[in-house]
């Protein structure tokens, strides 16, 4: 048994004990970026828009938010951030919603792209690429295959990461506003599975060590084929890595990616099935690859499976927008190319698309204002 892993029937015991969980992955659409929201100088401000949007969230039966607090605010405004959080975690409770915090991300473009890359900064955040997912051009999503880069590649840098993560999870390990520690988004892509796997484990380990409430994961995601002709995207969902495999052996919950049709949506939750823990699927909805809430929001419902879908208000961060590989690969496959991406209203807080909400409020794990 490995450091404090939780058992089987502890980890059952902790999700049953609690409403389904029917989450999105939060990105303020009325925030320029990850920095301006975390940013002392704009927080306040930020928070605002923030608070509107939890409202919505709330309203439309969510119980849950998954976020990425960014590394860079805590190094160089390590106090007010560390204040920040707690008065996000404030704001999403006043809500009703919990959440599943990241702290490590292998969604990485190659060196030579981040060299060139602006560099972040504090203060005024410019406006983003239009016409591109994420807001920028400087996109992972790119179908290159290179070698994602970070600094953590040099354990010169560890120590500083392991303070960031021991700063979070001594703030909210005991908090049952928090609900669970994602220690890796995707581990593994861009071609990173050996580079990562040292680190990830030792984030396990450091978590750990603090004995937090709530479980820990790290993802399965990498349920693609390749991009061959004739095309076998998605159809080879369980082609997944050692270092997929590695996260899956050290979580508690088993979570996982899946922007695949319905039937391949299933075939990978009864794969993970044999693990015998709890699952949550952590990202999907991708309606050009007909990934759609109709069909997958009920499943995961009947199924008892966690959901975080990705996106709540389109925005600056243009989640609506394909990933960029796809605009060239798009003649190849039988892909809706005239639909949203993510997200489910417009900035101004109308539905993308009405049954979607619809049926979000009828699935919704707690009453709604004003029902019986």
């Amino acid at each position: 048994m490995y450091l404090n892993k939780w058992s089987e029937e502890r980890a059952w015991k902790w999700y049953n004990s609690r409403p389904w969980i029917m989450g999105y992955n939060h990105v303020t659409g009325s925030v320029r970026n990850n920095i301006e929201m975390w940013q002392d100088e704009t927080f306040a401000e930020s928070l605002e828009k923030t608070a509107r949007e939890f409202d919505l969230a709330a309203k439309t039966g969510f119980n849950a938010i998954r976020i990425h607090p960014p590394f860079f605010v805590w190094k160089h405004q390590r106090d007010t951030f560390l204040k920040h959080v707690s008065e996000y975690v404030e704001c999403a409770g006043k809500y009703g919603l919990g959440l599943m915090i990241v702290l490590f991300n292998d969604c990485l473009v190659p060196k030579r792209i981040a060299d060139q890359a602006p560099k972040p900064t504090f203060g005024p955040q410019p406006d983003p690429d239009w016409g591109y997912h994420g807001g920028t051009k400087t996109t992972p999503f790119d179908g290159n295959h290179e070698i994602g880069w970070w600094d953590g590649d040099d354990p010169a840098t560890w120590p500083e990461k392991e303070a960031f993560v021991r700063d979070l999870v001594g703030l909210l390990g005991q908090d049952e506003r928090v609900i669970l520690w994602d220690i890796w988004n995707e581990p593994g892509n861009n071609n990173r599975e050996t580079r990562s796997l040292p680190l990830m484990e030792k984030v396990f380990e450091w978590v750990r060590e603090m004995n937090p409430i709530q479980p820990l994961t790290a993802c399965a995601w990498d349920f693609e084929g390749n991009y061959q002709t004739p095309p076998t995207f998605y159809d080879n969902p369980m082609s997944i890595s050692a270092i997929e495999r590695r996260a899956i052996e050290l979580s508690d919950i088993i979570t996982f990616h899946c922007y695949g049709k319905i039937d391949n949506v299933k075939f990978v939750t009864e794969q993970l099935k044999k693990f015998k823990r709890p699952i949550i699927n952590t990202e999907w909805l991708h309606r050009v690859l007909h990934n759609n809430i109709t069909e997958v929001l009920p499943y995961f419902a009947r199924e008892h499976i966690g959901s975080f879908h990705w996106g709540l208000v389109n925005g600056y961060g243009q989640f609506h927008e394909p990933w960029e590989f796809m605009r060239d690969l798009s003649k190849h496959y039988d892909w809706a190319m005239d639909r949203w991406q993510h997200d489910i209203y417009h900035s101004d807080h109308t539905p993308y698309d009405q049954a979607e909400i619809d049926l979000f409020k009828a699935l919704a794990p707690r009453k709604l204002d004003g029902e019986a």
